[in-house]
């Protein structure tokens, strides 16, 4: 599989994350932080994590989570 497709499988998490930090600064005249983003994201990771592991695909958990995590560690 090319990278990109790979890269792609992580998008719709990541734009969901974002989504629902909205209705949490909907009344709030500042935007929330990155570092809000990047928690709502590891939350969701985890929950994958324990999903995936749960049914014995970690493969597939690695294919969608791959660049993320290499990302966290260089930061």
């Amino acid at each position: 599989m090319p990278l990109t497709t790979y890269k792609k499988a992580i998008i719709p998490y990541l734009i969901n994350a974002a989504r629902s930090l909205i209705p949490t600064f909907w009344r709030q005249t500042s935007a929330p932080a990155t570092t809000d983003w990047i928690t709502r994201v590891e939350d969701i990771r985890n929950i994958e994590e324990t999903i995936l592991a749960a049914r014995r695909w970690s493969q597939t958990y690695q294919k969608i989570w791959y660049h993320w995590i290499h990302w966290l560690a260089m930061k």
